[in-house]
């Protein structure tokens, strides 16, 4: 069955009061995900270049809350120990883990994925040709981290989506247009970041859908993943 991840990211531009909103939308338009970053900008990058997307515990648990009062899941790409100890309290069953922590931290990822809960892992900055862990709770999506990205840059676009290693894609082009292509050759998991205005300012917004575009993916690509899954089983 197809999951559909709307990523808040960073597009709420440090204003915690979008956030509610963002929420609200991606339940609206039949997202099975809302999910957002934790790090602390100084440990992960070394500065403080992006602090003012950082969050405090008091409100990544009234981001579940929000969550919960619109009836979709929560889920956080953890980037240190900190905030994977806050989402322990929080008792979150899944994970998202980015490809620049993996190519960063593999032993903080080995505790991640050691939980034994589902962790997606993004392979955008993985530059090796073997993956890192071969654990049955790990879901490989195929990204390329550019934001946004275009289609002369996907050369490499997989041919099918079976597991090996690819469950899913992690989308940053224009449109949805990937992200259908991926469907129909068996990604289970759609990743794409989620915006309420894709002329805002930051390089994310642009490469995000919008609500619109949110339905029609619900809509659109539950069909096509029903319609292969039945044809080709």
């Amino acid at each position: 069955m197809l999951k559909i991840i709307s990523e808040i990211g960073i597009n709420h531009n440090g204003n915690f009061n979008w956030i509610n909103e963002l929420v609200r939308q991606s339940s609206v338009g039949g997202a099975d995900y809302v999910k957002i970053q934790l790090y602390t900008s100084k440990l992960v990058w070394g500065d403080d270049s992006r602090k003012k997307f950082e969050f405090t515990f008091d409100q990544v648990k009234r981001i579940k809350e929000f969550c919960d009062f619109h009836q979709i899941r929560f889920l956080a790409t953890v980037n240190d120990y900190e905030k994977l100890e806050w989402c322990e309290k929080l008792n979150l069953m899944e994970y998202k883990i980015s490809s620049f922590i993996l190519s960063k931290d593999l032993e903080f990822v080995k505790q991640v994925v050691d939980t034994g809960k589902t962790v997606y892992i993004s392979l955008g900055m993985w530059k090796e040709d073997y993956m890192p862990f071969e654990k049955e709770n790990i879901k490989y999506l195929y990204c390329i981290s550019k934001y946004p990205t275009y289609w002369d840059e996907m050369k490499d676009f997989p041919e099918i989506f079976d597991g090996k290693p690819f469950y899913g894609y992690s989308d940053h082009t224009h449109g949805l247009g990937a992200c259908l292509l991926a469907i129909s050759r068996g990604a289970q998991i759609i990743e794409k970041h989620f915006t309420l205005n894709k002329a805002a300012k930051g390089n994310d917004h642009i490469g995000s859908m919008d609500l619109i575009e949110l339905k029609i993916l619900n809509s659109s690509g539950r069909e096509l993943s029903n319609s292969r899954r039945k044809i080709i089983g």
